[in-house]
């Protein structure tokens, strides 16, 4: 087992050189028949088996530490060989780890870019024509204030709300997939249900409102957070479960799919995270065009968007959320960093250049 590491070491250099390599042998390949075997023993779980792993492994952790320290105690005479096979055992669990994160997360980082795929010229958002931006930008608010304005007109004033139930959501994100995958091949593989996580309120303590968990192949939700943002976590969990873990890439393709659905819900999800991405991307390059356009975003946009930054004050509200939140933050920019993602955390708002080139390919939104 431990010779696995080596092994994954190899491939990982391998993919870094020949994206080829990582798109077609793995992403297209290994990858594909890992995530449809393991989704055939999730899939039907009703509940997160992700989720009570979280519970379970760390006391059984505990347990088998203290077992092991209590063998050492006990063990005269044989506390060497106790403590060597003890050690073993971690080493071997270590390298099984690693083999499912090369499998499922390190190597499809490094495929072939979907904007490559469906023939995206590579674009910066800051290096971008500036008119581009700005027009985009005052498109998206557009956009939002239309749909934004037709759920007022249909249930009145107030914060968004939610009017599909959560199993109606996931199997309106399939639906959307499948429309999309008629385009772009490579998300049709839709072998999972989305769980909703019984424990949300503590994901978001930890800074998460989704997370795709490869080990058991679910994508995990948090259902705590802003509701008009579920649609596009929903679809972006499920673009990791497709094989594609770049922050920025999930970000793109939840775009693309949620803008795709017969939705409403799921079309203003889309467009209200391009409208954060794109103007806060347009911020930095003139803040007086960025100030001119969100003078546009009407009521109803700007009440959601308050109801969230809200949300996310009282999680943060006492110096132990605030410490849990950051540290769970820092330690999620390490994880990226390390896993192949040079910008970290960074990554997720770089959606934006992936947006932006669409737009300039297409012309429209």
């Amino acid at each position: 087992m431990l010779l696995l590491l080596p092994i994954c070491g190899i491939c990982i250099l391998l993919g870094e050189c020949f994206p080829a390599f990582a798109e077609y042998v793995f992403a297209r390949g290994l990858y594909r028949g890992y995530g449809f075997l393991m989704s055939l023993l999730t899939r039907w779980l009703p509940f997160s088996l992700a989720e009570i792993g979280c519970i379970v492994i760390p006391a059984l952790a505990l347990f088998l530490l203290i077992r092991w320290l209590t063998r050492l105690a006990l063990g005269t005479g044989r506390r060497r060989h106790i403590f060597g096979i003890g050690i073993l055992n971690v080493l071997c669990l270590c390298s099984l780890i690693v083999t499912v994160l090369t499998l499922c997360c390190f190597m499809n980082i490094r495929r072939i870019g979907i904007g490559e795929q469906i023939g995206l010229e590579s674009v910066s958002a800051q290096d971008a024509d500036y008119n581009s931006l700005k027009a985009l930008s005052r498109e998206l608010v557009a956009k939002v204030n239309a749909l934004r304005s037709r759920y007022t007109e249909t249930y009145g004033e107030g914060v968004f709300t939610s009017h599909l139930t959560f199993q109606e959501k996931t199997e309106a994100a399939k639906r959307a997939y499948e429309k999309t995958a008629e385009e772009i091949p490579t998300l049709g593989m839709l072998w999972t249900t989305p769980k909703e996580v019984h424990f949300s309120r503590a994901m978001s303590y930890l800074d998460v409102v989704g997370m795709y968990v490869p080990f058991t192949m679910e994508a995990n939700i948090n259902t705590d957070a802003a509701i008009y943002s579920e649609p596009k976590t929903i679809c972006h969990e499920m673009a990791h479960i497709q094989g594609y873990i770049k922050e920025d890439e999930a970000n793109f393709i939840a775009y693309l799919v949620c803008r795709n659905s017969e939705e409403p819900e799921f079309q203003y999800s889309a467009y209200i995270s391009a409208m954060i991405l794109t103007t806060n991307a347009l911020y930095q390059v003139d803040a007086d065009a960025y100030r001119e356009i969100m003078k546009e975003v009407n009521a109803g946009v700007r009440m959601d968007l308050d109801a969230n930054n809200t949300y996310w004050d009282e999680i943060r509200a006492n110096k132990v959320g605030k410490a849990i939140n950051e540290a769970a933050s820092k330690g999620n920019d390490v994880y990226l960093k390390i896993s192949g993602q040079k910008q970290g955390v960074k990554s997720y708002g770089m959606a934006v250049d992936l947006i932006l080139a669409d737009y300039i390919k297409n012309g429209e939104i």
